[in-house]
């Protein structure tokens, strides 16, 4: 009876994991299309591997950390913003300038044709409040201001968002290595139950739960290896990693 039981809880397991399968290839489905514009079909089909743990050098993660700066879009926006200030700054600048005009013309009379006089000007003006030019000046610096806050802010928050995804990734990794010493254990207390059950020691129930146990070891390493990938894309994303493909 137990020994059956436990057969039914193995198979609920198969159609649990077979939904969430096909609730995976259903929802893919929406972002892959075919040359005419109708949902392309995926043939059920094994998943993937998940990818090799690799180590993040203190160098690679401090390059990262600088280059990051100037790979987020949100830092390029900023940078953009920055720039448009300071246009408006110096336009500013000039309006307070001297607006000097030269002026040069050639004359002619009738009554005396083979005469050719010159005449010249020089237009000098100055204002002498400059309200106009005060005013967008003051609001230019400003917007200034207010654009290095925002830098700043966008800063802060890359920095965090980099040192969490290191974070996650040094966990997961200690999960992953936690889990291969278990399930390293659980298939050495498989094989001695095993052994024990052929010579009449042990019950079939035992070798179930052993092997249950086995099973659940790797289901904690999938578990972390998956945790440890999506790590690794929030530490690309963070850092705007273009090459995250090959790295990964």
């Amino acid at each position: 009876m137990e020994a059956q039981q436990e057969v039914e809880r193995r198979r609920g397991e198969l159609f649990r994991a077979q939904r969430f399968v096909e609730q995976a290839q259903i929802e893919t489905q929406g972002f892959l299309w075919n040359d005419d514009g109708t949902f392309r079909t995926i043939n059920r089909a094994r998943p993937g591997a998940l990818p090799p743990v690799r180590f993040l050098t203190q160098q690679e993660i401090e390059a990262d950390r600088r280059l990051a700066f100037s790979r987020r879009p949100e830092i390029q926006r900023i940078e953009v913003a920055r720039r448009t200030a300071q246009i408006d700054i110096d336009l500013a600048d000039e309006l307070q300038r001297p607006n000097v005009e030269a002026e040069a013309q050639a004359l002619y009379s009738k009554f005396t044709p083979m005469t050719q006089d010159y005449k010249l000007g020089l237009n000098i003006s100055q204002p002498l409040l400059f309200r106009s030019a005060n005013a967008q000046r003051e609001l230019a610096g400003i917007a200034m201001q207010r654009i290095e806050i925002q830098r700043q802010q966008a800063e802060r928050i890359i920095e965090i968002e980099i040192d969490n995804a290191i974070s996650a990734i040094e966990r997961a990794r200690e999960r992953i290595t936690s889990a291969e010493r278990e399930i390293q254990l659980a298939q050495d207390m498989l094989q001695a139950e095993t052994r024990r059950f052929e010579i009449g020691e042990s019950t079939l129930l035992f070798v179930n739960l052993r092997e249950r146990a086995l099973a659940e070891a790797h289901s904690r390493e999938v578990a972390a290896r998956a945790d440890y990938a999506r790590a690794m894309m929030n530490y690309y994303w963070a850092t705007g990693r273009i090459d995250a493909q090959v790295a990964f």
